[in-house]
């Protein structure tokens, strides 16, 4: 029998044996640990340091700091081991001093690339401690007489009256298209420059209606109103063949034919076949020599031709063609300053094709090369061109562009030639953004030396020019870089200074009386409106909205993405109290119920007037709606049960008087559109009985429209009713007026029950009960997201007037399908 193991006494040199290979274990164990922690930590700054953000930059730094920490640990701790302990404790203390070994090693390789990468980015400051050491912005300095873009516009007037004008009274005389002629030629002016007082597209429709309906023949007057509104299927070709008429006429100013092909091109570009594209573009590089030839941009005529290239109408042309216009400008003996400045223009967009649009980390050693051999070639020539001619801003304005991605001091040389430009055209619009971009974080400045620029250039108060309007520019740039835009309109520092900026344009505005300065003053006031209710000052709502009459200017408007009727809604009721807050509060919530007692206190307790118990009245009938819709119970929108106010909002066209109390429209010489406020989302049924209908049987039709954007003619899908000449009525699906991406017959009838299921982007469409698609219609739903909303329309020919009547309409929730 074996007896027994006895444990060694505590203190014995056995004990002491046996214990010395455990702590041995555990050293050389820690010091593995902190071997692999250095390798970790060393991998982590390597991710770290290539990343775009200054925030990342210095966590590298911070990794690679406890990588050799780690690392040096890890030496001093294996070293310990090998030579203190029994060899079987060992093993793990030099893997441990290895990977210390690597780690420092790795440290030196990843120090060099920080450095190479740092180099490779020198374009993009974005390590925030250099944002301190910037420079400040000095105070523009404005010479006296420097050309404003008024001056530009005063010009192309000028010009409008003697090739336009004048000439137009003496064909249009006796004509049956006199009338409308006549109002074309006086309102095309203010469509060329793009100034507030122009005509909206409804007015330039009811234009063009009118001559198309009295056969008008005359090729500029086609040109005018197929360019200024949408003609409908014909519109290209109308402008097309305008602008063949007008190449061929001896009677027109060259410049008109040049005019009317860039028009051309821009409709030709949307297209995706460049052998499309071709043909045209060779057309207007053969307009714009006859135009140079014929001296049409000679002396001060030139910017003419600034505004055609730079401007709306061609800027994307000379982007594809910048050496083909400096070949033109040259052979057509025009001044030597203009082919260097085009060409110089060629050379930037050479250099970004090298470079590449993405982060300089992305871009290859070939491409940095590209990129400094082409910016090398654009300063020699626009250098050479503003040396030639430093009376115009346009080489200056490029100028900024070089400077900023070819400059030993960029921000220095950025503003010499911001300088430059203002001097020869003061707040020239493509030199200020050029410059505001230059000093953005990642390339030269940061967002403070941005902020401090907007106010240099409010400094100005030269609100004649486009300089003050930086200041909103910028500020919606802080806002996009803001985690919370509403939280970041909410600083008073920049409320305050977005408003007193807009008060300058208004007290510019008062100057003169003119159409455009009317409508610029509505402009200015929609915006104080929208900034006001995101700054939560409410109080300043009433006064702003008795100025703009109770509207809007829609132009001004779509530039911010807010809920139209929640705007007005508060623009009515004004300045918060606690009953709109607590309300607000539970309408975030879906508490319904809660809501409509808030506002039901504020009819009974405050006795507001009119237009407010009104707007309330309104708002208490919209969470009726949607607490129904919630419960996915069937809502009613029309006919409205009393004594609940109708919601429907006339957008375009006439609302009639029925005597059978249906919904009923007309529309304008274009559409009609008539939304509601209740958003449907992604997933829902519609329910409508449609008809009769006059006169609106052609190839755009009529129907239900959907939206996201509270009401937006050209993002939407649709549910329509169409009959082409004398073909079978038919039902649409699809985004598009003319080309629907599903259709089916359905029986001749004069009136139809439609039924729309909607479950994100499939559909189901019934026509009096039977279903008319065997599957399931997917539709794109590009322009379809959680706030949706549905609108009545219809497209309309010029030519042709419509009513359309609406017998019912219902809608409900529909739960997500199933993919």
């Amino acid at each position: 029998m074996t007896a027994p193991s006895i444990p060694p006494l505590p203190g014995s040199q056995e004990s002491q044996n046996e214990q010395t290979p455990s702590s041995g274990g555990v050293v050389g164990m820690l010091a593995a640990c902190s071997g692999g922690a250095s390798v970790f930590a060393v991998a982590a700054s390597v991710f770290l340091l290539f990343q775009e953000d200054a925030t990342m930059s210095a966590a590298a730094l911070v990794m690679g700091g406890l990588a050799m920490f780690a690392a040096l640990i890890a030496l001093v701790m294996g070293f310990v081991v090998v030579v203190s302990v029994q060899a079987r404790s060992r093993s793990s203390a030099v893997v441990a001093m290895i990977s210390g070994m690597v780690t420092l090693v790795a440290i030196l390789v990843v120090g060099v690339m920080g450095l190479f990468h740092s180099a490779q980015r020198k374009f993009e400051l974005t390590d925030d401690g250099i944002e301190h050491q910037l420079p400040p912005v000095e105070p523009l300095v404005i010479k006296a007489g420097s050309r404003t873009d008024r001056d530009n516009k005063k010009l192309w007037r000028r010009w409008f009256v003697q090739n336009l004008e004048q000439p137009m009274k003496t064909r249009l005389a006796g004509k049956a298209w006199e009338k409308e002629g006549l109002q074309a030629v006086k309102a095309f002016p203010s469509a060329w420059v793009n100034d507030w007082g122009q005509l909206s597209k409804l007015e330039w429709q009811t234009i063009g209606a009118g001559l198309v309906r009295k056969k008008c023949d005359d090729p500029l007057l086609l040109y005018m109103v197929s360019r200024s509104c949408d003609m409908g299927l014909n519109q290209f070709n109308i402008l097309r063949n305008a602008a063949k008429e007008i190449t061929v006429s001896a009677e027109l100013n060259p410049l008109w034919a040049l005019m009317a092909y860039l028009d051309v091109a821009q409709k030709v570009e949307y297209g995706d076949d460049e052998e499309d594209r071709r043909p045209t573009d060779a057309e207007v590089l053969r307009r714009l020599k006859r135009a140079c030839e014929a001296g049409c941009f000679e002396g001060e005529q030139v910017w003419l031709l600034d505004h055609l290239l730079t401007m709306y109408d061609g800027k994307k042309f000379i982007k594809r063609y910048p050496f083909e216009i400096a070949e033109v400008f040259e052979k057509s003996g025009m001044p030597e300053w203009m082919g260097h400045w085009m060409r110089g223009y060629g050379e930037i967009l050479k250099a970004w094709e090298a470079r590449g649009s993405g982060s300089s980390s992305k871009t290859t050693v070939a491409g940095r090369k590209g990129f400094h051999d082409h910016l090398a070639l654009a300063r020699t020539e626009l250098e050479k061109s503003w040396q030639l001619a430093p009376q115009y801003p346009f080489a200056a304005a490029l100028m900024i562009k070089v400077s900023m991605g070819s400059s030993d001091d960029s921000l220095k040389e950025m503003r010499k030639w911001l300088d430059r430009s203002n001097d020869a055209h003061v707040g020239n619009w493509s030199a200020i953004n050029n410059y505001n971009f230059g000093i953005y974080p990642r390339w030269h400045g940061s967002h403070d030396m941005m902020r401090e620029f907007a106010d240099r250039c409010m400094d100005s108060k030269r609100y004649d020019t486009y300089l003050p309007w930086m200041q909103m520019i910028v500020m919606q740039h802080m806002a996009g870089d803001s985690s919370n835009k509403e939280q970041y309109y909410q600083d008073e520092e920049v409320y305050d200074k977005l408003m007193q900026m807009l008060d300058g344009y208004l007290a510019d505005a008062d100057k003169d009386t003119s159409a455009e300065s009317i409508n610029r003053k509505r402009a200015y006031w929609t915006y104080q409106v929208v900034i006001s209710r995101r700054a939560g000052h409410d109080e300043k709502l009433p006064e702003l909205w008795e100025k703009l009459q109770g509207k809007f200017h829609q132009r001004a408007l779509a530039t911010w993405k807010v809920d139209r009727e929640d705007l007005e809604f508060r623009s009515i009721l004004g300045q918060q109290d606690q009953h709109l807050l607590n309300a607000e509060n539970y309408m975030d919530q879906d508490l319904f119920d809660e809501a409509i007692a808030e506002y039901e206190a504020i009819l009974s307790q405050s006795k507001p007037a009119e237009p407010q118990q009104q707007a309330l009245r309104k708002r208490i009938a919209l969470l009726k709606l949607k607490k129904q819709w919630q419960a996915g119970q069937w809502v009613t929108l029309w006919p409205v049960s009393s004594p609940d106010p109708d919601l429907w909002r006339v957008v375009e066209g006439k609302r009639l008087a029925d005597a059978n109390g249906y919904l009923k429209f007309q529309s304008d010489a274009y559409r009609y559109v008539v939304d509601h406020p209740l958003e449907l989302g992604m997933n829902y049924e519609i329910e409508v009985k449609v008809g009769p209908a006059a006169g609106v049987w052609g190839t755009p039709g009529f129907g239900i429209w959907m939206s996201k954007r509270p009401w937006n003619g050209t993002h939407w899908e649709g549910l329509k009713m169409r009959r082409a000449g004398n073909k079978q009525l038919s039902v649409e699906v699809g985004r598009w007026r003319y080309t629907p991406d599903w259709s089916a017959k359905i029986k001749d009838q004069e009136s139809v029950l439609l039924n729309l299921k909607c479950q994100g982007k499939f559909w189901t469409v019934s026509a009096d009960g039977r279903k008319l698609n065997a599957k399931d219609i997917e539709v794109g739903t590009h322009n379809s997201g959680d706030n949706t909303r549905m609108a009545l329309g219809g497209f309309v020919r010029p030519e042709w007037g419509t009513t359309v009547s609406y017998q019912s309409i219902r809608v409900r929730k529909l739960e997500p399908r199933e993919e």
